[in-house]
């Protein structure tokens, strides 16, 4: 390790301890002087595996109707201009300096349906469509994830999407495939995309599909995408939830566990609604939300012994493709979006770097606008954008993340 890289990597760990140290001490109030004192000890000479970026990615959503539906559907969440056809200059800086390594599209339940054919491809698409977002991926340097429906997997004709996606484009070739192939090259794009990370399906544990369906819909899909891109792999989704035996994990695993590609998980802890603030107060949500990391490492722990247990060997790779601190009120003021949510996550990354979670990739819940966007702002609307906190946990780690983790150390007091 260079002389560069072990002051890079002190500085780094000294910016995330420092954030720490900070929220202990406006909490600590029986330390008058404000100190805390803290030792941090680095041992380079314990350097472990390569440092996996791709925790550090990101969502856009997909609105399919409702009075948001334009400013995604239209303004990609206000991150791409439709008249210059690319991303907006300021979003693209601050894509850049946040490190988005892989960007989910389209997020969430909005776009169950997926009819991508009338309006995601072809010279009729949504101002942002398909081909934009992958352009989108393209501009910063980000690994494209599509959500899938898995609900109507079979209306959607998912073997249609693949070659769109990743088919090559071959003269005098007929066929279905080569249809896509071309209707690609149409929109602007003739080579292939090369999409590798799929998504079967969102949350599909809270909707009305039985997990019997899910696994045999499952099955089918996958090997429907391998015929066409064999590289290509494809999420089965697990339940959020430290129960892994029984219910819809349990299932899951015991049919799926040798076959699927990676387990998606959206790890939402803690989860709390407005009620329970009104009822327990603010300050004991927000120290709840401080260790979470502890129940996140817990609950990674489990899905692998379960699919350990249920015939797996060398560990079952996980995409986290949504997580977050789950507050849902803006009373007194929105935690979503404070200082302390943006430890939590930057917790969870600390969590998710680990080899032993087997974090595939992960991605923050969301990216602009909306609820929980980290950015907030559209220029079409001549807006200044605004840095939420949540977005300087990852402009922070991707300024100073190197390749390789070192073994850290932290002693001091203890906030109780």
């Amino acid at each position: 390790m260079r002389y560069g890289d072990v002051k890079q990597v002190v500085l780094f760990v000294l910016a995330v301890v420092g954030l720490s140290i900070c929220a202990l001490a406006l909490a600590a109030a029986d330390y008058a002087d404000g100190s805390l004192p803290v030792e941090v000890i680095v041992d380079l000479n314990d350097v472990g595996p390569r440092v996996n970026r791709n925790v550090l990615g990101n969502n856009i959503i997909g609105y399919r109707s409702g009075w948001i539906a334009d400013a995604y559907n239209r303004f990609g969440g206000g991150l791409w201009n439709p008249n210059t056809r690319a991303v907006e200059p300021e979003y693209l800086k601050l894509l850049e300096e946040a490190g988005v390594s892989v960007l989910r599209w389209p997020g969430g339940k909005w776009r169950e349906d997926m009819d991508w054919k009338l309006m995601m491809v072809g010279k009729d698409r949504q101002p942002f469509g398909l081909p934009e977002f992958l352009s989108l991926c393209n501009a910063i340097g980000a690994e494209p994830v599509i959500t899938l429906s898995a609900e109507h997997a079979a209306d959607i004709d998912i073997p249609a999407l693949i070659a769109y996606l990743n088919q090559p484009l071959r003269d005098g070739s007929d066929g279905k495939s080569q249809k896509w192939a071309r209707q690609r090259a149409q929109d602007g794009h003739a080579a292939p995309y090369g999409v590798r990370w799929l998504e079967f399906g969102n949350e599909n544990f809270n909707s009305p599909m039985s997990v019997e369906e899910y696994v045999e819909q499952y099955r089918v899909t996958r090997r429907q995408i391998k015929e066409i891109s064999p590289a290509a792999l494809l999420g089965a989704v697990l339940e959020d939830t430290d129960n892994v035996e029984s219910g819809w994990t349990g299932k899951v695993m015991s049919e799926l566990a040798t076959e699927m590609d990676f387990g998606i998980i959206h790890p939402y802890i803690p989860m709390v609604v407005k009620g329970a603030i009104e009822q327990l107060g603010i300050e004991r949500l927000l120290d709840s939300s401080l260790y979470a990391d502890a129940n996140l490492e817990y609950r990674l722990a489990r899905y692998q012994e379960a699919a350990r247990l249920a015939g797996r060997r060398g560990g079952l790779p996980l995409a986290a493709t949504e997580y977050n601190a789950h507050f849902t009120q803006d009373e007194p003021y929105p935690i979503r979006h404070t200082l302390s949510t943006a430890l939590h996550n930057a917790d969870f990354i600390r969590v998710m770097l680990k080899p032993s979670s087997n974090i595939l990739f992960a991605n923050y819940w969301h990216l602009s606008n909306g609820y929980w966007g980290m950015l907030k702002g559209y220029p079409y609307k001549n807006e200044e954008i605004e840095k939420r906190p949540n977005y300087y946990t990852y402009s922070i780690l991707n300024r100073f993340l190197l390749d390789e983790l070192v073994t850290v150390d932290i002693r001091g007091a203890v906030y109780d």
